[in-house]
């Protein structure tokens, strides 16, 4: 699946939802957002959030409201139209087969925090959720709670409102005086302190039509998302390998083949993925060592030495050349220059 290895983003419907479920407490969004970096006005259709600003602001939103069933309230605020084509390619899905395949196909649409399989034979059908990067033990309840909720609301606006999966499995053990809250969203069997976030499904009615079905629309918004997501796919790498410089630049290990590695892709890969998007490897190391550089210089709170080896240079000579070429200035000069 495009992206869901390659970026760690989230989706503008997300972030919404996550304002007006804090806002629903009577407490101020603004800044738990302002800490995750966003301004609400300005962040358009298309725009992605990066995963550590998401995990963030959930994390603020617990403290904030005192409810560690947040991932349940979270749920409320979602709709179809909150994943654009995606949504509304859902809603029309057939069959809960087509609808299941369909999440699988295009989750990192949502996003690619997390992937969603769906698992069948012919006794036993679920979906079910993984993070694909490390999750707190916080973060990952509120993650795999508002999938299941969200998949349960989904699917009753799909075939009917008493909709109930099978049985549900969570990741953790709410407290006692909870569990009412969790018996009333998904109202069938629960397990808790599962190893993975599952919802069952009837394998018996995989394959029966649903009252919503227009299969027309749906694979009309499919080719929506596929764009999407070959879009999204350009545009996110480039910001995430230079996270990942950020990340190995004061170790000095930050060659292409480190960050390849840790973003699962062969160097070949990395090197064309970059040219696609219009950029290079060797061009966003520069970038980032020239930004961060002159960030550094600007506060004042380093020596010059300090930045040139957490910009992962073996001695001052090189990054002062190096900074040079960027600005036509010496550090110290740059230094002046700044005031």
């Amino acid at each position: 699946m495009i992206g869901s290895k390659e970026t760690f983003t989230t989706s503008r419907g997300n972030v919404l939802a996550l304002s007006q479920a804090i806002e629903s407490y009577g407490v101020d969004a603004t800044p738990i957002l302002r800490a995750g970096e966003v301004d609400i006005a300005r962040f358009g259709v298309a725009s992605r959030l990066s995963s550590g600003s998401m995990d963030k602001m959930i994390c603020l939103a617990v403290e904030a409201t005192g409810d560690p069933a947040f991932g349940l309230r979270f749920v409320n605020f979602l709709q179809p139209t909150s994943f654009q084509a995606l949504g509304v390619a859902l809603l029309y899905s057939p069959t809960l087969r087509s609808f299941c395949q369909r999440l699988e196909r295009y989750f990192a649409t949502v996003t690619t925090l997390d992937e969603c399989r769906f698992v069948q034979d012919d006794e036993v059908a679920y979906l079910v959720t993984h993070p694909l990067i490390p999750y707190s033990e916080l973060l990952y309840r509120c993650h795999s709670d508002g999938w299941a909720a969200w998949i349960v609301k989904l699917l009753r606006q799909m075939c009917h409102p008493d909709y109930s999966p099978q049985a549900v499995t969570l990741v953790w053990s709410p407290p006692e005086a909870l569990l009412p809250v969790y018996e009333a969203t998904f109202r069938c069997p629960l397990e808790f302190s599962a190893a993975e976030a599952r919802l069952y499904l009837d394998p018996t009615k995989l394959d029966e039509p649903l009252p919503t079905s227009n299969a027309e629309l749906a694979r009309q918004n499919d080719q929506v998302v596929t764009e999407f997501l070959a879009d999204m796919d350009r545009a996110d790498l480039p910001a995430l390998v230079q996270t990942k410089l950020i990340e190995f630049l004061p170790s000095g290990d930050c060659d292409r083949e480190h960050v390849a590695r840790a973003l699962n892709m062969t160097v070949r890969t990395l090197q064309n993925k970059l040219e696609n998007a219009g950029t290079s490897y060797q061009q966003l190391l520069d970038e980032t060592r020239q930004e961060l550089a002159q960030d550094y210089i600007a506060k004042k709170r380093m020596t010059v030495s300090e930045i040139a080896y957490l910009l992962g240079y073996t001695d001052i000579s090189s990054f002062s050349r190096a900074f040079k070429r960027w600005t036509a200035l010496s550090p110290r000069a740059y230094l002046k220059s700044v005031g």
